[in-house]
């Protein structure tokens, strides 16, 4: 589930559960009952499309439990119908074929859950547009120096005019003290290595998925046209451009009931305190319980029209000098000599931390074991060394 939705429906459910606007202690009361949480979306583009479902917590909670026994299908106009299953890996019911959404047809989600039937308004397809440029400029925010990432679009036709924005960054990241030594620990609190190990990796890539509602509308402009749409700042000494950084930027066109529903949301999430004066309420989507109407349901069934685009940045493009550091790396020296000589001291404390990963071997200067933590030796601590099929040097 998108991380800034997991907060906002958290927030709509002790929403429900509290009326109070006196300091409250934040426990849940004994009555609490789920609410059933639906993020459903299907869009023009030919894939498999995703649905989650799961139920709102309470305080006591680490976070939403996903619905895994639902029936989930989806219908159009003409009676075709397209069914989901449920992925663990996912935590989502994916659709058994690739389809996407055409213009002129309506569609319309049905949910079997617990005896419940549950089932969206009909929904079309809206206007498609392309997204436009991705532009980035160097600017300071709140008295920071870094890089705008922006986006524009234009649809000619005045027909699009309400627009959503997520993005997905993807960086280059490199173990500073990688190397192809490993250590282990033995009963005896005496200390081996061996070279060359294949556990280790000097490059990765970690990939991280926006957390915001972005949304900008033309309604009360001259024309439909989105210019310089701010999407993401980047700061100047954050390290995720150290080597190299890319963001994919995906655009979708929505209608105006999708676009109210998540600027409530979105206004819900800039509120904080969930006791303040000026809670909202509940939010109604487009979704509702066939067998009992006046149950609340969070969610809403959205059919978009969708287009991505992709920018590469370099930080010596922008800026002259050394590029920021992602990792400051602390380096550990053990000597051989006293481990020998003083068991359990060091001895046991290096072999804890070889046993419990929290440091790991860079190098054997005799007599010396030279560690560094994990994330500064192995950058499979941060992502994943496989390179993504876009990538560009």
């Amino acid at each position: 589930m998108n991380i800034q939705l997991n907060k906002i429906f958290f927030l709509l459910g002790c929403l429900v559960i509290v009326s109070c606007t006196e300091p409250y202690p934040l426990e849940t009361e004994s009555n609490f009952e789920g609410l059933l949480v639906i993020e459903a979306q299907i869009s023009n583009k030919l894939k498999f499309q995703k649905i989650k479902i799961s139920s709102t917590y309470g305080f006591e909670e680490d976070g939403p439990s996903p619905i895994t026994d639902a029936v989930v299908k989806v219908k159009d106009d003409t009676g075709l119908v397209y069914t989901f299953n449920y992925y663990p890996v996912d935590s989502s019911y994916i659709s058994t074929e690739m389809f996407q959404a055409f213009p002129e047809r309506e569609y319309q989600l049905f949910i079997n859950h617990s005896g419940e039937e549950y089932a969206s308004s009909a929904v079309s397809l809206p206007k498609h547009t392309e997204i436009g440029e991705i532009s980035v400029e160097t600017t300071t925010k709140d008295g920071v120096e870094g890089l705008q990432v922006s986006v524009s679009s234009y649809d000619p036709t005045g027909s699009s005019v309400y627009y959503r924005y997520d993005f997905t960054e993807t960086y280059k990241v490199k173990a500073p003290y990688y190397s192809n030594k490993e250590a282990g620990a033995l009963n005896n609190g005496w200390i081996h290595w061996w070279e060359p190990s294949e556990n280790y990796k000097e490059v990765c890539f970690v990939n991280k998925k926006s957390d915001k509602i972005l949304q900008f509308s033309t309604n009360d402009l001259f024309e439909d046209r989105v210019e310089n749409f701010p999407i993401r700042f980047i700061s100047k000494d954050d390290g995720i451009l150290e080597h190299r950084y890319s963001i994919e930027i995906t655009q979708y066109v929505q209608n105006y009931e999708a676009y109210i529903y998540y600027s409530t949301l979105a206004n819900v999430s800039l509120g904080g305190d969930v006791l303040s004066p000026t809670q909202p309420g509940f939010i109604n989507g487009n979704i509702i319980s066939e067998n009992s109407p006046e149950r609340k349901i969070i969610g809403f069934f959205e059919v978009v029209s969708e287009s991505s685009e992709r920018k590469f940045i370099k930080f010596n493009d922008y800026y002259l000098g050394e590029s920021p550091k992602l990792l400051e790396c602390e380096v550990y020296s053990y000597n051989s000599e006293d481990l020998a000589m003083h068991p359990p001291g060091e001895a046991f404390e290096l072999r804890n931390h070889i046993l419990n990963n929290t440091l790991i071997l860079y190098d054997v200067e005799f007599p010396d074991y030279i560690m560094v933590p994990p994330s500064c030796g192995d950058c499979k601590t941060l992502g994943s060394p496989e390179i993504p099929d876009f990538w560009e040097e």
